[in-house]
């Protein structure tokens, strides 16, 4: 198992620790070649956040290749692509973006997307559980994402979506025989959620959970079965500005990425990013905008320019202290997690290399310098890769 690095200092003289421009746009241009290849196809309204969001889900490439964990009878699980949909897109969508949840606004988008008659599928059910077959349990086995109807053949799909954002730690060492980092070392932006963790359950728990005795049963009383099983997996991968880390096991080669730093690293970030380009552009990600790209004045936060954002963090994460500290005064106790959230931001460059028509839009994570301490504390958790079986 690959080992995971202590924190470093910002100002480490140690190789990895100088900032390398280019890994920011390598960061972005390889979106934005894929996002001009897939001008071919209109898009419906091009200036809507709420159209973006779902062309992104529809259209982004995937977050990994689950196929080499999967059965070959399992191989044919995978959506890619989704077709947009036509200028008739219904307007339920644009009633998606009053969600507070992430999760729950990309639900509601593919929903109102199968919804939509142009599209693939007819929508049969929405988030449909299924409890015990001892009904006396009263416990949920789980929940179908969606189950809908293919429009050409017929065939019943359960599809299950998930829409996921991981920060790499930095490791010493990458797997010996892959060259690839390992999923525990790929954490929630808040130390809650971790890739392999996840990943286990999204494939053992929700993606076959057709194949469970009491969800067959429910199936059958519906008369919709049987059921072919696949999934549409987005998300960003956000890699250490300052510190080596390789791609994690399985990534898929056009994943989307982004950069993370620590509040300490901000200082020397922004100086480096300001020699590099000059004046740049920070905006802070309100919750239901870390999906697509959209124009600057799209954004719920007024961009700042480099010189001004330093103090924005500062106070950012000195209001994020001084919140905390209520909450401790008023519980008159210790909190389980006394950790700043991270900020999420969004960074454009104002000047770019020529050969590009659209401008790189950098997603960066600015967190706690208490992030990696506790983040690497959560490793320590035994991966569930190792103890479960994948394949069925």
């Amino acid at each position: 198992m690959s080992k995971a690095s202590p924190p470093q200092s910002p100002d480490s003289s140690d190789k990895h620790t100088s900032f390398d421009p280019n890994r920011v746009l390598d960061a972005v241009l390889k979106e934005v070649r894929s996002d001009e290849r897939r001008k071919a196809q209109p898009l419906n309204d091009e200036h809507n956040p709420v159209q973006r969001d779902l062309d992104w889900l529809l259209q982004a490439p995937e977050l990994l290749n689950l196929l080499p964990l999967l059965t070959h009878t399992q191989q044919q699980l995978s959506i890619r692509r989704l077709p947009k949909p036509d200028k008739t897109f219904i307007v339920e969508a644009h009633y998606a973006s009053g969600h507070r949840r992430l999760g729950l606004y990309a639900e509601d988008l593919l929903s109102a997307y199968f919804s939509n008659p142009g599209n693939p599928y007819i929508l049969i059910a929405r988030n449909l559980q299924i409890q015990s077959a001892h009904h006396n349990e009263g416990r949920t086995i789980g929940e179908f994402d969606f189950l809908a109807q293919e429009r050409q053949g017929g065939r019943y799909q359960h599809i299950e979506m998930a829409c996921k954002f991981y920060l790499g730690l930095p490791i010493e060492n990458p797997d010996s025989k892959t060259g690839n980092s390992q999923w525990q070392h790929w954490m929630g932006p808040n130390c809650n959620d971790r890739l392999d963790i996840k990943m286990v359950k999204f494939i053992e728990q929700q993606l076959f959970l057709s194949q469970h005795p009491a969800a067959q049963e429910r199936l059958a009383e519906l008369a919709i079965s049987p059921v072919d099983a696949q999934y549409l997996l987005r998300g960003r991968l956000f890699y250490p500005a300052f510190s080596p880390m390789p791609d994690p096991e399985l990534a898929d080669p056009e994943h989307l990425k982004g950069l993370w730093i620590s509040h300490s690293e901000a200082g020397k970030f922004l100086k480096e990013v300001e020699q590099r380009w000059g004046q740049c552009w920070f905006t802070q990600l309100h919750k239901l905008e870390f999906m697509a790209a959209r124009p600057r004045h799209q954004y719920q936060q007024t961009a700042l320019p480099t010189r001004e954002f330093a103090a924005y963090i500062d106070e950012y994460f000195a209001s994020q202290a001084r919140d905390l500290q209520t909450l401790e005064n008023k519980a008159k106790q210790k909190k389980h997690s006394t950790m700043p959230r991270p900020l999420p931001l969004v960074m454009s460059p104002n000047h770019i290399p020529s050969a590009y028509s659209k401008a790189p839009e950098l997603r960066l994570f600015v967190v706690p310098d208490s992030w990696l301490e506790i983040a690497l504390k959560q490793t320590e958790t035994p991966t569930p890769l190792q103890t479960a079986t994948v394949n069925k």
